[in-house]
């Protein structure tokens, strides 16, 4: 469709890619010791974002990891990082 949003277009192009190298990361991820969800979503920010969380997406985002860290909903932070505009602009 001539109507995408950039991020649509990367997601029909990349989308099993993209799913994949996710499914690694999160994996690798979750491997790692970390003390709560809380000081992942922190490191995730910092390292991906260079920048600390907002109050509101701190408490998003740890709400959706819930109590403990899962491939799958590690997968789902990592994803909705790198959706960001600003993790996708290039200076």
């Amino acid at each position: 469709p001539n109507d995408l949003s950039t991020l649509e277009a990367i997601d029909l192009s990349n989308g099993q890619i993209l799913t994949d190298i996710l499914d690694r990361g999160s994996q690798n991820l979750v491997a790692k010791s970390w003390a709560s969800p809380t000081e992942f979503v922190t490191w995730l920010y910092r390292f991906s974002l260079s920048r600390d969380l907002s109050p509101h997406e701190l408490q998003a985002l740890t709400a959706s990891l819930g109590d403990s860290l899962t491939t799958e909903g590690v997968q789902d932070v990592l994803w909705s990082v790198i959706m960001l505009p600003e993790f996708q602009l290039v200076r």
